[in-house]
């Protein structure tokens, strides 16, 4: 067999995954489960929610230990339980716990997946508003369209607010296929020792887990061996050398070994970059170790006094800090590569550093913790509105990427976007040869390419509008945009990002900027040879050039001008007509003039039948004794010069 197409069948999805290694990887698949399949009753639960909202507690309840109060989660953590379901089927449950706090939503999008069972928690006392149960779903679901969710009431007791929600809002808004139940428990035991509402939530959850697509499932049962005995390790990390030691022990070959980690890698179960020359001779067994290490940078009060700017040598007391537990410490051999897995999630950059100390003690930026108000060089780096008189040449363009959820094409926010973009772009800001230099902030940036093209990109409500001035703009600008939209579609599966122009001219409202243009509309228009399209706020037509070079419409009409000239050139005609016949011999000013007026004339004539032959400005004013030279000459933009 050389070819082999099954792209559209319903695979399990370690099969789907060896499929995208090509034929080789399904039949590396086949062979591995030729020796031998077990069915896997395994499934990942994920509590979200605000901070100090319960999850840690309810985590307890449902694992049925003794209730105890509990300092706010620091990244995720992960215990295991089992449940069982109306069929008496029991499924193995690997509960993440998420921190709440806002400034490791970026962070913790990384770690969701799907298919997974998510309880969104809130507690009645604040409010659903005020626990943002809304916007957890919208979070998790832009990232996991096929997420299920339960909504889990929590901290209710006698004297506090009932569970108000409007239930119906949200599934009207998602559906009853998404947010499955919702539920009011108390993680706290009454005095008879039972926990309000945890043992139907427990039900509820089993019975969502059974219908997962990842329970049930047959996989190689090497496979399955092989992550038992990674687990028994109790290792957060391992060589990769020592993880295919373990597959070969297991009757792996090295090309069903590192299929094994591949497929692992995908679905989750492990972290590995095979293709990153610095970490693929590691494999991270525990996502909670990782996203714990992270937390403590996240959390670290110096570092957020410097707006992100941390010291390696400051990272290394984070990462191996003595007032810690044993288990909460990390080794100083795993520093460079906590580092390198910082950048490599778009977390963090090292910046431009001029001290001698860059190289023993380089400074990064970690992008979450910048600033949250416009810096004040922002107007030498970026100028409301280009100098009048400007002789730079400079031409301003603006394109806006609207991001708005697939489903509904409504308004959409992708949560963390700007800091990601502040790493990726790193090697265009100001501050690249001197960080000193930089501009930016948490909803806005100052970028410069190689050529000096200069570009602000703001967070404008959900959108980034982006405006770039250059002589020309179109390259920096497209490529921004670009960015942008490949970063928006490719992490946040429930979102599209659609690119938009702004009219220039003053519409019907008198307000420029008002409408906005989808630019694939305008290309598709002018395919079919349309120039106008219609404003989308008030219907004024619009030239599509105009709007898609951001160019004002008041630019001087040319047939216009040309039929002015024309009219003018008549009259001149007539009038240098008459001073010859009065002085015959007299003069060659007025025959130039009346020379070059009637060049115009036939200019004129030659544009209306011809109009995209019309010469350069330069042009006109040229003799006609010499049309050798002008046909030579590179042609140049239209200039209209005073008469």
């Amino acid at each position: 067999m050389t070819h082999l197409n099954i792209d559209f069948n319903p695979l399990t999805p370690e099969l789907t995954e060896a499929n995208k290694q090509g034929l080789d990887g399904v039949k590396a698949y086949l062979r591995a489960q030729t020796k031998g399949e077990i069915i896997l009753n395994e499934a990942k639960l994920i509590l979200v929610g605000e901070g100090e909202v319960g999850k840690t507690c309810l985590m307890d309840a449902l694992l049925d230990k003794p209730f105890q109060t509990h300092d706010s989660t620091h990244g995720i953590e992960i215990q295991s339980f089992n449940v069982t379901t109306d069929t008496q089927t029991s499924i193995t449950l690997n509960a993440w716990d998420f921190g709440g706090q806002r400034v490791y939503r970026p962070t913790h999008q990384l770690f969701f997946s799907s298919p997974a069972v998510y309880l969104v928690v809130w507690k009645p006392r604040e409010g659903s508003q005020a626990g943002q149960v809304k916007e957890w779903i919208q979070i998790v679901r832009r990232r996991e369209q096929t997420a299920k969710f339960i909504v889990v009431a929590t901290h209710g007791g006698p004297q506090q607010r009932q569970p108000d929600i409007d239930r119906q809002e949200l599934w009207d808004l998602f559906g009853k296929e998404t947010v499955v139940d919702f539920f009011f428990v108390e993680s706290k035991p009454d005095e008879q020792g039972n926990r309000k509402g945890i043992d139907e939530l427990k039900r509820a959850i089993a019975q969502v887990a059974a219908s997962l697509p990842e329970v049930g499932r047959s996989v190689p049962k090497s496979f399955a061996d092989v992550r038992q005995a990674l687990q028994d390790k109790g290792a957060p990390y391992l060589p990769l050398r020592e993880v295919l030691d373990i597959c070969r022990a297991h009757n792996m070959d090295d090309e069903i070994a590192r299929l094994f980690i591949t497929i692992s890698h995908r679905l989750g179960h492990l972290t590995h970059y095979e293709n990153d020359p610095t970490l693929r001779d590691i494999v991270i067994l525990r996502p909670d170790w990782l996203a714990t290490a992270m937390s403590y940078v996240l959390d670290d009060e110096a570092t957020r006094a410097a707006h992100g700017l941390v010291k390696f040598s400051r990272l290394a007391q984070l990462w191996d800090d003595k007032n810690r537990a044993a288990d909460s410490r990390y080794p100083a051999t795993l520093h460079p590569i906590f580092l390198r897995l910082m950048e490599r999630f778009d977390l963090s950059y090292r910046v431009a550093d001029l001290t001698s100390r860059s190289d023993s003690d380089p400074i990064s930026l970690i992008g979450q913790l910048v600033p949250d108000i416009r810096p004040q060089n922002i107007s030498d780096a970026w100028k409301s509105s280009p100098a009048s008189g400007d002789t730079t040449g400079d031409v301003e363009q603006t394109q806006i990427c609207h991001i708005v959820d697939a489903s509904n094409g409504q308004s959409a926010s992708a949560e963390g976007l700007f800091y990601q973009l502040i790493v990726r772009l790193h090697k265009y800001s100001l501050g690249r040869a001197d960080y000193n230099a930089s501009v930016h902030w948490q909803r806005g940036l100052v970028l410069e390419d190689e050529y000096k093209s200069r570009a602000f990109l703001e967070h404008v409500g959900n959108d980034v509008r982006i405006t770039v001035r250059s002589p020309y703009p179109e390259g920096l600008l497209g490529m921004l945009t670009r960015e942008v939209k490949f970063l928006v579609e490719s992490f946040w599966e429930g979102l599209r990002c659609d690119v938009m122009v702004p009219c220039v001219d003053p519409c019907g409202r008198n307000m420029p900027g008002t409408g906005l243009y989808n630019v694939s509309n305008l290309m598709e228009s002018k395919r079919e040879g349309e120039s106008r399209y219609p404003c989308p706020v008030c219907n004024k037509w619009q030239n599509i050039d105009a709007l898609l070079h951001n160019a004002t419409a008041a630019q001087p009409d040319v047939t216009a001008l040309i039929f002015s000239e024309f009219a003018e050139v008549k009259a001149q005609i007539e009038n240098v007509r008459q001073q010859r016949l009065q002085i015959p011999n007299s003069g060659s000013a007025a025959q130039n003039n009346l020379g070059a007026r009637t060049r115009l004339v036939n200019l004129a004539i030659l544009t209306l039948h011809a109009p995209h032959s019309l010469p350069s400005g330069e042009d006109l004013h040229r003799p006609a004794a010499n049309p050798h030279r002008r046909s030579q000459r590179r042609s140049a933009p239209v200039q209209f010069l005073p008469r």
